[in-house]
């Protein structure tokens, strides 16, 4: 017969093994001999999130509340499963109840931040992955994030500088080499562009990195370089609108009407509405 500590620690084994089917019996055995262990119910919690079971690990994370409402991690772990779920308004309700409790909480104040993102505030956002930076110099996820903030405003240029900052910490940040990539493109920086989204795909294939080096070749005339790429990317992706709309675009450039205009028709089937417009523009009367 193990003690409730003995099962717990066993438990915190398999977390640490990402082994969190495991890691919830013994979680759920040590509930049962110490109903009141809030480390207990806040780990199962954790192999919840862990396994995608939400609901479950919201429970618990309520749970440890119930039992200890001083408890800052319970309101921090339950704020990021409410985002997770796009309940944004209550996560920060549980972000904010982590910082009344623990105001050096620099992870709190960077997913606070993100949960402000997503609901278009992004001053306060921006305030907040600043906060966070200060509590904790060589924060990549909240330099990555505050290059998001200014970006959403618009601030093009001081999202690069962030962008660059978060990979100077992380030259691997792939979000933040997808992102940086995506800011050069609208900047026209299409070089710079294309040496990002290279970066990227040595890292990690998507149709969406393929579609927008596809979209930088294309802005720079390299047309049959940009349809490999729109290749890949409906390779990795067929229900990719914008891959199907660019790659008829590069057709369309180099005198393909008929491949051009069949990209187009698939692209405006998925709802693209400037492939649509494309479509009865030129394909008409081919």
């Amino acid at each position: 017969m193990y003690s409730a500590q003995e099962l717990f620690e066993s438990g915190n084994r398999c977390m640490k093994d990402h082994a969190f089917e495991e890691a919830i019996e013994y979680f759920t055995q040590t509930i049962e001999i110490d109903p009141e262990s809030t480390g207990a119910f806040c780990n199962r919690g954790n192999a919840y999130h862990g396994l995608g079971r939400l609901e479950e690990s919201i429970y618990d994370y309520s749970r440890v509340i119930e039992l200890d409402n001083k408890d800052f991690d319970a309101y921090y772990n339950r704020g990021n499963v409410l985002d997770d779920l796009g309940k944004y308004e209550k996560a920060l309700t549980d972000f904010n109840k982590a910082l009344e409790l623990n105001p050096k909480m620099a992870e709190a104040y960077n997913n606070r931040g993100s949960a402000f993102d997503n609901i278009g505030k992004y001053e306060l956002a921006i305030e907040d992955f600043k906060t966070a930076i200060r509590l904790r110099p060589g924060y990549e996820e909240a330099y990555y994030n505050l290059g998001n903030g200014h970006y959403n405003l618009g601030n093009l240029e001081q999202a690069l500088e962030n962008y660059n900052q978060a990979l100077d910490i992380n030259p691997d940040y792939g979000s933040a080499l997808y992102n940086r990539g995506t800011t050069y493109n609208d900047l026209r920086k299409y070089s710079d562009a294309i040496g990002d989204f290279t970066r990227d795909i040595s890292i990690r294939e998507s149709s969406n990195t393929y579609n927008n080096r596809g979209f930088s070749k294309l802005a720079m005339k390299a047309n049959e370089a940009a349809i490999e790429d729109f290749d890949k990317s409906i390779e990795l992706d067929n229900q990719n609108s914008l891959a199907y709309c660019n790659r008829g675009i590069a057709r369309h450039n180099i005198g393909n009407t008929e491949g051009a205009c069949s990209d187009w028709e698939k692209a405006c089937g998925l709802g693209d509405k400037d492939a649509c417009s494309n479509l009865e523009e030129f394909c008409e009367k081919a």
